[in-house]
């Protein structure tokens, strides 16, 4: 009675209430579920269509950026640069006959820049894999061999002054394969070196020609990359980063040798003397590296490293570089 004044179900007729309410919320949980999936189909719907028209706007405005620059280049206001942006922006939109087109005009345009040249060699490199269907292109290209970027290098080099052609030489480099295309490039490099001037200490053709003995080498062996080596040395330095990879050739060699044999000389020990030899007397009055590298060859021979000290310092124009670089490396100066 109490409970029933309270206004509080008796306990039976309040689970069965409870048990009649869930079928209830259930109903409500799975009308919610499918609301929700309909609003993530109506969202992705949107999201798919905002896509594709912002695709489809992107699209638009690249063919009108290559519209634009080609009108650029119809009226002969074209700098490097813009001609470098069309290639670039043919290639990503799929246009690849369009970019080869541009890349050709750049070279015409502006034939004594590296800049114009390294772009073309860039694209062939893209193309280098033949004749197929570009990823995401709209049309077919054809295959781009190492015998085309041998021959497109051969007309930068007509047409780049010396100093500037570093790059493509390093470029033409890494994209031939095979022991033919290499041995041609090699062949180009050496004519090309028996026209030059005598290169830098660092860098420059010094930096191509040492590339050259080390890609040889890891090739086609010691034998091909010493063979190319000797080849350049009756013609002017290359530059000291030449000398530097031929004496590491030969330095490495020695101590394979050396490792076999347990012999503490080698018949490359002259070989390598020869080199030093010819590296001082290329760059010995301005490059205290050269004289620094040979004393230390010295050192490690046991020879003692005093005659080449006073040769340096008589040979060099400003010793006084070396005497420090010698007195650190060495922890003393020889007494006079």
């Amino acid at each position: 009675a109490a409970a029933g004044r309270s206004g509080a179900p008796p306990p039976a007729t309040a689970a069965a209430t409870e048990e009649g309410q869930r079928p209830s919320k259930r109903r409500k949980q799975s009308a919610a579920a499918a609301g929700a999936a309909g609003t993530s189909a109506d969202a992705a719907t949107v999201a798919v269509a905002a896509a594709a028209g912002l695709l489809e706007a992107a699209s638009e405005l690249g063919a009108e950026l290559l519209s634009t620059l080609a009108r650029a280049h119809e009226a002969g206001v074209s700098g490097i640069e813009l001609y470098i942006t069309w290639v670039d922006w043919a290639c990503r939109l799929g246009q690849y006959k369009m970019a080869v087109s541009a890349a050709d005009s750049a070279c015409r345009r502006h034939a004594s820049s590296a800049e114009a040249w390294a772009c073309c060699l860039r694209l062939q490199m893209q193309l280098r894999s033949g004749r197929r269907k570009q990823q995401g292109a709209k049309e077919e290209v054809g295959a781009v061999g190492s015998e085309v970027v041998i021959g497109t290098l051969r007309e930068a080099l007509a047409a780049v002054p010396p100093e500037r052609s570093t790059e493509l030489w390093l470029l033409a480099l890494e994209e031939v394969a095979g022991p033919s295309d290499l041995s041609k490039l090699a062949d180009l490099l050496s004519s090309t070196m028996a026209a030059a001037s005598k290169g830098p200490p660092s860098g420059g053709m010094g930096a191509v020609a040492a590339r050259f003995v080390e890609r040889i080498s890891q090739e086609h062996g010691l034998e091909a990359a010493r063979a190319f080596y000797r080849r350049l040395l009756p013609l002017p330095p290359a530059g000291g980063d030449f000398f530097r990879a031929a004496i590491a050739l030969e330095q490495a060699d020695r101590r394979h040798q050396q490792q076999q044999s347990g012999a503490r000389t080698s018949p490359h020990d002259a070989a390598i003397k020869r080199l030093h030899e010819a590296a001082v007397d290329a760059y010995g009055s301005v490059d205290p590296e050269v004289w620094l590298d040979y004393a230390k060859y010295e050192m490690s021979q046991l020879r003692g490293a005093a005659p080449i000290y006073w040769r340096a310092t008589k040979a060099l124009a400003d010793p006084d570089a070396f005497i420090e670089q010698y007195r650190q490396a060495m922890g003393s100066t020889p007494m006079s």
